[in-house]
Formats: structure tokens, C-alpha cells, sequence
């Protein structure tokens, strides 16, 4: 969350009181969340206010300024990991953890009558651009889809929430000190014909033992590692000697522009190419779905082939 109200810290009639320390002050400190930075403000404490955000020991604490708000977490850059602060209270070590929780939303494929509520329920958050759902902490949709995303939520545990749980987020009774909303109370439901089935379906990590040369970083890319796959980030520079992967499985990652020269190189060799739908059909197949050593385009030839040929049949005997 961007921004909370000031929270006041003392021995009694604050948000957060610690009555059975009498060196505390009746109002002793405040902090504050603002740019996703906690800050903390002694209120000319008798026995002033101590931080750290590095650990409990005592040769970690920074002491206060009284009456001049201090920076005491920066945490502008945020990643999915969670971070503690201790603030230090009084004469006798009365000490206060705080953790902050980042949470940091991803969308898939939405209903487009939809946009607005979630433009709605997203205002009070930072909105930004991420390219890999690996970053995020909670993804959001309005049902299930077999969509990349939705399928990396399943493999790495990453909870499926609908809308109205960044509506609780924001609204959290008693400032949030009550803890999280649970993420079991917002799961994501349908009506809609085969999403029940989606949504308890087991996804299967079947790409072990298989090498992806990706050409472009995204949820394609991200979806296959989560399969069990080893990626080779072609552009991060990363030289490929095809040789050492004689006893292994290896394809290239097809993508829509920004073909690696190195792919077009490896075509001419008979390697051969993978899409998202053919990965996500493979995640779902508990034996491993078709071969994907086949281009998943000759795959939907061959489909449509069969399929006119049964039909010519079919009038034929007709």
C-alpha cells in the first residue's frame, strides 16, 4: 500500500499502547507509511525512541531525533520478501516489530466490462509495469482462464484472488494490525462451463529434463521455468553450444517479432520450436501431453488435416 493514516505509539489512549511499561511515555512516538516508506517521529519521549532494521541486537539501534520525522525503512524498491523493523521504546527495552507485508498485484486476462472496478479497486496502490509474474505476491482475476499467468499461480503457489480482495486490502479494519485479509475468502469462482474443473485441476511440472532457448523475456518464458524447464536467456548474451546438450531435450521458445539470430541459426539445424499453448496443454496432461519436440502449428495442422479428411469421409458415405 502506498499510504497509511499516522499511528500513535504510547503507554495508554494510543493506537498501540504498552500499559505495563512505565517508562513510556503517554504518547511517546508516531510512524507513518508514505511513498512505501516507513517513517517514525519520537514525540520529545522521557526516555526516547530507538530503530533498526537490521536486527534486535542492541549495536543495530539508531536513536531518534525528538520531533523530526526519520526515514527508518526505504522500501521503494520492493520485492515479494517480507521486511521487520524493530522500534525500541522506553528505559526498560520495550521493543515493537513491525513487518511490513508487500504486496504486489498482477492481472491476467479480464472481462473488459470489469476495467473499471478493478481501475477503482487498484487506485490507492502504486500502479506499475512488471514483466514477470515471479515479482508479484497475489494474482487477480475476475475467473479462471488457463491463461500463462493463471497456470504459474498454480505451480508456484502464488494465490488467485478476485477484485474485491485489493478492495478489503485497502479497507482493513482496526489500521491493519488484525493482520491480512485471507486469501481463501476471495477465491476467484465461475459459472462459466469447465472453470470449476480449471480451478481444481492439478498442474503438472512436466518440462523437466528440458532446455528452453528463449529469445524474449515474459510469462512465456517464466511459465516454462515454472514447468521444471532450464532456461537459457539468449538476450541476456548467453552463448549456446548445442553440443553440450546432446543427451537433453532442447527447443526454442517461439516468439512474435525479435527472433535471437541464434534460433534462426538452430532452425537450420532441425531444432524445433514451442509455443505458450502448447506448454500450458503439456502442464496440464499429467503424462506430459503431446511431444514437444513438435511445433505445436504442425500439431494444429495435423488436427485440422484429420479433421477435413474425416469429414470428406463422412459425406463421402453419406
Amino acid at each position: 500500500h502506498n499510504a497509511l493514516p499516522e499511528l500513535t505509539l504510547g503507554r495508554k489512549g494510543q493506537i498501540v499502547n504498552f500499559t505495563d511499561d512505565k517508562s513510556c511515555s503517554r504518547s511517546h512516538c508516531t510512524f507513518v507509511v508514505k511513498n512505501r516508506s516507513l517513517y517514525c517521529t519520537d514525540l520529545k519521549a522521557k526516555f526516547g525512541t530507538s530503530y533498526s532494521n537490521s536486527g534486535d541486537d542492541d549495536e543495530h539501534y539508531t536513536k531518534l531525533t525528538p520531533s523530526e520525522e526519520t526515514l527508518i525503512f526505504d522500501a521503494s524498491e520492493v520485492d515479494d520478501k517480507e521486511k521487520v523493523v524493530h522500534l525500541k521504546l522506553g528505559a526498560y527495552s520495550t521493543v515493537l516489530t513491525v513487518k511490513l507485508h508487500p504486496v504486489v498485484f498482477c492481472t491476467t486476462t479480464f472481462n473488459p466490462a470489469l476495467s473499471t472496478s478493478l481501475t477503482e479497486a487498484l487506485l490507492p496502490f502504486d500502479v506499475s509495469k512488471r514483466i514477470s509474474l515471479t515479482q508479484t505476491t497475489h494474482l487477480i482475476t475476475d475467473k479462471t482462464r488457463p491463461t500463462c499467468k493463471f497456470i504459474i499461480s498454480k505451480l508456484t503457489g502464488i494465490p488467485v484472488v478476485g477484485i474485491d480482495y485489493a478492495v478489503a486490502l485497502h479497507d482493513l479494519p482496526n489500521y491493519g494490525l488484525d493482520g491480512l485479509p485471507s486469501e481463501s475468502d476471495f477465491k476467484v469462482s465461475s459459472n462459466t462451463s469447465g472453470t470449476q474443473e480449471i480451478c481444481e485441476s492439478e498442474f503438472h511440472k512436466n518440462l523437466g529434463g528440458l532446455t528452453v532457448l528463449s529469445p524474449v523475456e515474459g510469462d512465456d518464458e517464466t511459465l516454462c521455468e515454472a514447468a521444471g524447464a532450464e532456461i537459457i536467456r539468449l538476450y541476456e548474451g548467453a552463448n549456446v553450444d548445442l553440443n553440450a546438450y546432446e543427451n537433453t531435450r532442447v527447443v526454442y521458445l517461439k516468439s512474435k517479432g525479435n527472433e535471437h539470430e541464434a534460433i534462426t541459426r538452430f532452425k537450420t539445424m532441425g531444432l524445433k520450436g514451442v509455443d505458450a499453448k502448447g506448454v500450458a496443454s503439456c502442464c496440464q496432461s499429467e503424462d506430459g501431453g503431446q511431444l514437444l519436440s513438435v511445433d505445436n502449428e504442425e500439431v494444429r495442422s495435423s488436427e485440422r488435416r484429420e479433421y477435413q479428411a474425416k469429414r470428406v469421409s463422412s459425406e463421402a458415405s453419406t
